[in-house]
Formats: C-alpha cells, structure tokens, sequence
C-alpha cells in the first residue's frame, strides 16, 4: 500500500482541449521519445520505463502544468476581503498565548468574522446561482451527455463540505489521534482486508477439453492504440502520475513509445515496480467514520500497465467468447439480460391474451 504523497501530481488535462496546447504536447513528448529511442538499446526494463514516464511527465509539466486549485466562483471581493481579516485574527491569536485578555478579546472577533464570512457567501451564492441560470447550463450539459460537466454543477450547488478523517479506533476502541498511530492503523486495516488467508477447502477445477487458442506472440502498435482508446478519461492517475489524457493526446507515438517496452516486458515476463504498486484511496461508508470498516478502499493502478493488461484482456475474452451460447448475455461485453427478460415478459403477456 502506497500512501499518497506529495509526490502524487495532478496535471490540467483539461488544457489538451485546445488544439495548440495539444500541439505543444504532442511535439515535446516525440522529441523526448525520440531521444530515448536511440537509448532504449541495453536498458533493462525498470530503466526502460523510468525513461518514458519521466518524458511523459516533463512534458506534461512544461506545456499544460499542474493542476490548481478552483477558487469558489460566486465569492465577491466583499467575502475574501472578510476571510483575509479571518485569518488575520488566526495568527493574532496564535501569537497571543501569554495575554489570556487579549486571545479571548480576538477570538470573539474571530467568531464574528466567521459568522460574517458565512452570512456574506450565502448571499453571494444565491446571487450566482439566480444570475448565471446554472439549473439550464446542468440541462443542456445533460442532453449532451456531458456527465463530467452535469456533476461539476452539482457539486457546486450542492456543495458537500469534506468528510474529515482525522482520527480513528484501533482495535480496542480507543481513539487515535497522534498521526503515525493513525497511518500505522490504516495499515493495519488495508492489511487484513487485502491479505485473505487461503481457503482450508481447495476447489478442484476440472480440466478443460479443448485448450483455448489464445494469440500469446507480442504485443502490436495497433493493439496498443485500440487499448487507449478504451481508456476513460477523468480517472485519476496511479503511482507514475499519468493519466488516460495524456496517453491520447496522441496515440500514435505514445504507442510507438510503449511498443519496445511490452515487447521486452513480454518476453522476460517481467512488468516495472511502478505497475505492481497502487495508491489506496479511502471512501466514507455510512456508520462512525471514526471506524475503518465504515471506509472503502480503491487502489489507484498505473495507467500504462492497465493498456497492458487490457491488451490481453481483449485476446482472452475473444477465445472466450467463442466458447460460450449465443443465448448467454450477462457478463458480455456490449450486451446484457434486459433485452431478453423483455422478450419473455412480452411472450408472457401475450400468452394470456390468446
């Protein structure tokens, strides 16, 4: 379990909608391959992948850069001027630890101002939302099918403050609050959750009568461009910091650039560390959140290993399917049991009417 650093960056792909910036990143990102091209000879794989994800991040870093933090769009002048005199008044008060007069004194401004900051961006935010019409933006975004876009509205009209995570129960049901204890708790947790012992019952298998013709040669160019194209975009990154975005900005030399390298990975069967790795994320269930099994975990995996694994994916569930009845629809892709229960439903309907 890899703990998300300040090392884990998130760059504005949305800046790859504009046909120069695209450019711009296109043009870095092959002039960078190119170079390691001539170096790729000897390198083992590690090394190998260093290369290309250090090319691909620098040249994210330098065109479309990282991603900052959206500042609340209705708030007027009026309410950031008030939460500069907020914080104003926080650092007085921290100064003030000797004179216990003055640190109540400043802390019952303190109070004043945040009940003015929150009267002041309540008012701002009715006027942006009567203003700008955004129920209708939400709308046509939906008949678009925009659904990125329809949820950015939502959150922003909902506005649903962050859970705080803070603190947890260990085992005994004592709180923790000194950080290392909490990051030595979670471990603890993921631990357990992930790492199921083996079953004491061994299922017997039977073996199967005819072998699969499964294509086991190298990976193509063309498979690794229909691979990221299947990619979803708006999914954060794993530990390497890429993301599907910017594999697209061009599929043609991302996969030319990740060729040589799957086909040294498949033929030493060795895959790099950083696609081994993921970065676990916690999700609030319902419950005490003070509790760790009322969190869910998602592991965030590596973007280029996932183009790997979908690669063979697509070989596997291509044989697979041959094998299976043209009747059978769930867990296919691109079909699925409401046709057919629709079907049966009509025949059904239709046996009692005659």
């Amino acid at each position: 379990m890899n703990k998300p650093t300040n090392n884990c960056i998130k760059y504005n792909t949305s800046q790859l909608s504009d046909t120069e910036t695209k450019k711009k990143f296109t043009v870095s990102l092959r002039n960078r391959f190119q170079i390691l091209a001539t170096q790729s000879g000897d390198k083992s794989i590690e090394d190998h992948w260093l290369g290309l994800r250090q090319a691909v991040c620098k040249s994210a870093k330098e065109t479309i850069g990282k991603q900052k933090r959206e500042h609340k769009e209705w708030l007027s002048k009026n309410t950031w001027q008030l939460i500069n005199e907020r914080k104003v008044l926080k650092n007085k008060i921290q100064q003030a630890k000797s004179d216990s007069r003055v640190k109540k004194k400043l802390s019952t401004d303190y109070t004043e101002c945040d009940k003015n900051i929150k009267r002041s961006a309540r008012a701002d935010k009715r006027k942006y939302v009567e203003d700008l019409h955004v129920a209708s933006e939400a709308e046509v975004a939906a008949q678009r099918n925009q659904l990125s876009s329809v949820y950015k509205i939502t959150k922003k009209l909902c506005e649903k403050k962050c859970i705080p995570d803070t603190h947890v129960l260990n085992k005994e049901g004592r709180i923790l609050t000194k950080e290392h204890e909490i990051e030595r708790r979670w471990q603890e947790h993921f631990e357990e959750v992930l790492n199921r012992p083996d079953p004491s019952q061994i299922p017997v298998i039977e073996t199967a009568e005819t072998d699969l013709e499964i294509d086991i040669s190298e990976s193509t160019k063309t498979e690794i461009q229909k691979a990221i194209d299947g990619l979803n975009n708006g999914r954060s990154s794993g530990p390497d910091n890429i993301t599907a975005e910017l594999l697209k900005a061009n599929t043609n030399i991302t996969a030319t650039a990740l060729l040589p390298l799957f086909i040294k990975i498949w033929e030493t069967e060795t895959i790099p560390k950083d696609w081994r790795e993921g970065n676990i994320i916690k999700l609030p269930k319902k419950g005490n959140l003070l509790d760790c099994n009322n969190w869910r975990g998602i592991t965030l995996l590596s973007v280029p290993g996932k183009v790997f694994r979908k690669i063979i994916m697509t070989r596997i569930t291509s044989e697979v399917n041959k094998k299976l009845r043209s009747e059978q629809a769930g867990f296919r892709t691109g079909r699925g049991t409401t046709e057919q229960i629709f079907t049966l439903r009509n025949i059904i309907e239709q046996s009692h009417e005659w």
